[in-house]
C-alpha cells in the first residue's frame, strides 16, 4: 500500500473503550428502535420510488440481512433487491457485472484482496468521499479490516464480515498428554506435536488440499512466520527465498508427521469436523470455528475447547474480510451509501450475530456488547480476547493484494500440494517463482522487513 491509514486494530484498548465505540457517536449511522436510520425521514424523501440491487456473498448473516430489509425500505421509501450466490459465483458476477460499466448492481459484496484491482481500475467508488461528506465514524469497525479494504488513503468497501486464524486445542488431550496451556512459540507447538502423538493422538491438522482458500490460507501463515514475503524491496516476487522454504517445510511436517490419514484432501469443512468429532488435537484455521465447535447439536468437544494467538515463530494470524461497495456505474449511489450505513449498523448486526451462529462480526462494539459476549462467550470468554490480538496482529496484507492474486495464489497451491505429495520442496517453490516472475508489486508493505 502507498498510503496506511492506520495501525492495525486500534481495538487493543480497554473493553470499556470499545464499548463507547457506538453508533450513538456516528449520528449518519444511529438507528432508532426499529432498526432503521435516524435521518430516515429525510431519506424517505429523497429515495420514495428507486430500487437498489445488491449482489452479496450466501451467507447465514445476509439472510437476516435479507429479513429485516423491510425495514430500510419503510425508511427510505425505495425498494431494495439482494442477490446471493456462493463465494466463488458471487466474485466472479462481480466483475463481470463491474468491468463492463453495467450497472445492474447497485452495492457489490467482494472479498479484500479484489480492492486493489477494484479500485486501480475505477470499477468502484471511493467511500471516503461518502464518509467525509456525513462525517461517518469508521472507528467502531475493525480497523485492520479497513484498511483491508482501503487503498492508496482511499477506503472502497466497509467490512461485512471478518476472520483471523487462531490456534484451536482440545484440552482434554492436552491434559491427557500432560501438556499444560497453549503451545505460545514454535519451540512449544513441536513438543506438543511429539507429546501428543506418544499419547495416541493425531496432534494436527489444517486445510491441505490445493483448491482456492484453502492450503494457501493456512500455509501463508507459516510462510510470513518463518520470515519470508512476498515480494523484495524492489517490488520482485520472491516466494524461492530460504525462509520460505523452511517456512513451507514447517508447514508439510506438521502434515506429515503428526497429522490424520487423508489429510492431504481436507478443506477447512473437514477440518472444522474432524475436531468436532474429537479426532485432532489442534488446529490452526478461522477464528469463526468456535460457534461449530461449541454447537452441542453438532460437536462433540463443547466445552472442552482452548483458544489461542497462533504460535510466534510458527506461523502469522490471518486477514480475510468481505465488505460492500458502491459500483462507479450505479445511478443510485447515495441510496447505496445509506444501505450500506444500515447494513453495517450496530443493530442489523448484533442483530445477526443473536439470530444466529455468527463469530465473525466487524464492529467492535458489537464484539463487546453483553449480547454478544452472553452467547459467545467460549472459553470463560478468552475466546473474544484471542480474537482481538489475533486481528490485532494480522497483516493486511498477509495475501497481497494485487489484480495477479489468483494466477500466484494458485501457483503456490500446486507448489504446496507438490511437496505435500513427496516433491522437492525448493523446486517446488522455484517453479512457482519462475511461472509467476513476471508478477510485481512495487506498492507492498512488507511483513518482515
Amino acid at each position: 500500500m502507498k498510503k496506511r491509514l492506520a495501525a492495525l486494530l486500534i481495538l487493543c484498548m480497554t473493553v470499556s473503550c470499545l464499548a463507547g465505540c457506538s453508533n450513538g457517536t456516528d449520528s449518519p449511522d444511529a438507528a432508532d428502535s426499529s432498526g432503521t436510520e435516524s435521518e430516515g425521514a429525510d431519506a424517505e424523501s429523497s429515495f420514495e420510488g428507486q430500487t437498489l440491487n445488491v449482489i452479496m456473498q450466501d451467507h447465514s448473516a445476509v439472510e437476516s440481512v435479507i429479513e429485516a430489509k423491510g425495514k430500510f425500505e419503510e425508511a427510505t421509501g425505495a425498494t431494495v433487491n439482494i442477490e446471493t450466490l456462493p463465494q466463488s459465483e458471487v466474485l466472479s458476477k462481480a466483475q463481470l457485472t463491474l468491468s463492463s460499466g453495467s450497472s445492474d448492481y447497485d452495492v457489490v459484496m467482494f472479498d479484500h484482496k479484489y480492492t486493489t484491482q477494484f479500485a486501480e481500475a475505477g470499477w468502484v467508488v471511493p467511500l471516503s468521499e461518502f464518509v467525509e461528506k456525513d462525517g461517518y465514524d469508521t472507528g467502531d469497525f475493525m480497523q485492520g479490516f479497513v484498511e483491508a479494504l482501503s487503498y492508496d488513503g482511499d477506503i472502497y468497501a466497509l467490512p461485512f464480515y471478518g476472520e483471523s486464524t487462531m490456534l484451536m486445542y482440545n484440552t482434554e488431550m492436552f491434559a491427557d498428554a500432560k501438556i499444560e496451556g497453549a503451545p505460545k512459540t514454535a519451540e512449544e507447538f513441536w513438543d506438543a506435536c511429539d507429546k501428543l502423538k506418544e499419547a495416541g493422538y493425531s496432534a494436527f491438522a489444517c486445510r491441505a488440499n490445493r483448491d482456492e482458500g484453502q492450503n494457501v490460507y493456512i500455509w501463508t501463515g507459516f510462510f510470513l512466520g518463518a520470515g519470508a514475503d512476498w515480494f523484495d524491496e524492489e517490488g520482485n516476487l520472491s516466494v524461492n527465498t530460504e525462509e520460505a522454504a523452511a517456512g513451507t517445510e514447517a508447514f508439510i511436517k506438521v502434515l506429515q508427521d503428526y497429522s490424520i490419514n487423508g489429510v492431504e484432501s481436507y478443506n477447512w469443512d473437514n477440518v472444522q469436523l474432524a475436531f468436532q468429532q474429537g479426532k485432532i488435537a489442534m488446529a490452526i484455521d478461522a477464528t469463526n470455528f468456535a460457534a461449530r465447535l461449541e454447537d452441542e447439536s453438532q460437536s462433540t468437544v463443547v466445552g472442552k475447547v482452548g483458544y489461542s494467538v497462533v504460535p510466534e515463530g510458527l506461523s502469522v494470524p490471518s486477514t480475510s474480510t468481505w465488505g460492500l461497495g458502491i459500483n462507479k456505474a450505479s445511478e443510485n449511489q447515495d441510496l447505496g451509501w445509506e444501505f450500506i450505513k444500515w447494513c453495517l449498523g450496530e443493530e442489523i448486526m448484533l442483530q445477526t450475530a443473536v439470530d444466529g451462529l455468527r463469530a465473525d462480526v466487524t464492529r467492535a462494539s458489537v464484539m463487546n456488547s453483553e449480547e454478544y459476549t452472553s452467547k459467545y462467550d467460549y472459553e470463560d470468554g478468552n475466546w473474544i480476547q484471542v480474537v482481538i490480538d489475533s486481528m490485532n496482529a494480522a497483516p493486511a496484507d498477509y495475501e497481497p493484494r494485487i489484480t495477479d492474486w489468483t494466477t500466484l495464489g494458485d501457483a503456490m497451491a500446486t507448489a504446496v500440494s507438490k511437496s505435500l505429495d513427496g516433491e522437492d520442496i525448493k523446486s517446488s517453490l522455484e517453479e512457482a517463482q519462475k511461472s509467476c516472475s513476471d508478477i510485481t508489486n512495487d506498492a507492498y508493505t512488507p511483513v518482515n522487513r
